[in-house]
This record gives structure tokens, sequence and C-alpha cells, in this order.
């Protein structure tokens, strides 16, 4: 029987941020304004004052402290390194200014892939084998390709294009996850009642009881249900630009 292993694959696709093999490109390219998330605001494409020139940040252990909690939540899922080291040959934008605009209008197209890939990768994990099961390997497949592909050639339109058909999936597959969790609670046997209280009267008085689901202990609850909601595609606060981002919430 097949067993998709998430960690190997999202070592594989690289979709952990390296920030040491990067040139600083979320510190760069995207934009932010002074909010509860940042102490000032920042165009996009130009170098966040805070950015060394070996592309380390001078704040970085003091980030929340200097106002920049914005930062410390962010992640690029690995976006970074893969356009510094594959897509621009490890030529950082300050050697090479020339390519520092198609760099910058790059990464934000391969982070919404590489978290398109994150959010698959969560679904394969949860997936039961079979035709959905199939399908998101399929998406996977492809979103790999698009995320390599060459700089002067990729598209928001190509990219947008596929991530609502990557969104139609992933909330197709994630509505039969949940359903398939709802079904087996329901199955449950239900417990006996306590000693003494005659079945749907709650231990605490005479009142019917409360649902078990809230009021019941961890014995009680059965399996965690699963957590992978549909998706929603929004705008990013970091830039103009569409990410794609599911939102995980308790069923």
């Amino acid at each position: 029987m097949y067993l998709f292993d998430q960690t190997a694959e999202r070592e594989r696709l690289e979709l952990a941020a390296d920030c040491e093999s990067c040139f600083g490109l979320c510190c760069v390219a995207h934009a932010f304004k002074a909010s509860a998330s940042f102490a000032f605001d920042k165009p996009a494409g130009k170098p966040c004052p805070n950015l060394q020139v070996d592309f380390g940040c001078a704040v970085h252990r003091t980030l929340r402290q200097q106002g920049f909690s914005g930062c410390t939540a962010y992640t690029c899922y690995g976006a970074g390194q893969k356009v510094a080291q594959h897509t621009f040959g490890g030529i950082d934008w300050r050697q090479a200014p020339e390519t520092a605009e198609l760099m910058f209008q790059t990464f934000p197209i391969v982070r919404q892939l590489n978290e398109l890939l994150w959010f698959i990768t969560e679904a394969l994990d949860r997936c039961s084998p079979g035709a959905d099961h199939e399908a998101l390997l399929g998406l996977l497949g492809e979103t790999e390709r698009l995320a390599a592909t060459r700089a002067d050639e990729m598209s928001w339109g190509d990219v947008d294009d596929h991530c609502l058909i990557g969104e139609t999936l992933l909330g197709h597959v994630s509505a039969g996850i949940r359903a398939a969790a709802l079904s087996v609670d329901r199955e449950r046997p239900a417990a006996r009642s306590a000693p003494g209280v005659s079945a749907g009267t709650s231990a605490a008085g005479n009142g019917p009881s409360r649902c078990r689901l809230a009021s019941c202990g961890p014995a009680r609850r059965g399996p965690p249900r699963c957590r992978f909601t549909r998706c929603r595609f929004t705008r990013c606060r970091f830039a103009r630009c569409r990410f794609a981002r599911c939102r995980f919430t308790p069923c």
C-alpha cells in the first residue's frame, strides 16, 4: 500500500525557508505599511533599511521589540533560495543589478506556488488513496513544473489560473475529509451514562445533557477532527500580489 511521506516530500521540494541561501528577497521584493506588524512604510522593490550587506537583518534578534512582528510571522516556503540559487544561478541582485527587477517580480510568484505546494502536501497527507489522491499528485506535479519556469516566462495570469484550479480541488478534497471525519464520529457508540444518571440527562442536573463533543473529556471525544478546511485565496498584506493561502480552522 502506498503511503505518502509528507516530511520527505517537503524536503524534496525544499519548502522550508533557507535564509542563508537567499539574497534577502523578502526584505526587498515585498511592500509593507506602518502598522501593528511593521514599524514603517516600505515600497516594493526597495531594500529594507535593516537589510545588511551580507543579506542578514540588523534587528533579527529584536524584530518584535522593534515593531516588526509581521516579519516573524512570515515564511517564503522556500521560494527565496529557489529563486536565488536555481532561477538566478546564485548571482545576487547587487552583483548583477540588471537582474534585480525581474528577480523581485519572480520571487512572489514562486512563493505563491510554493505555498500551494505546501497545502497540497498537507492534503495528500490526510487524503486516502483513490481518485482525489491521484488528482492531488497531478496538481503537485504541475505546480512544481510552474515553479521551475524560467523567470522571463513566468506569468501572474498563468499562475492565478492554476491556483484557482488548485483552490477548487483542495476545497473538494477538504470537504471529503471533513465529511469522513464527521461520519466516523457519528458512528461511534454513545458513551454509557454515569451511575444513577439516565440517558439524555446531565450529571450536573436534570436538564438535557450538552453535546458530548462540547462537554466531554478527551476520552469521549474520539479521534481529533481534521483541521484541513476549504481554501481561501486572499491578497497577502506583504505585497499587492495575490498569494494562495489556506486557512486552518477547527471543524
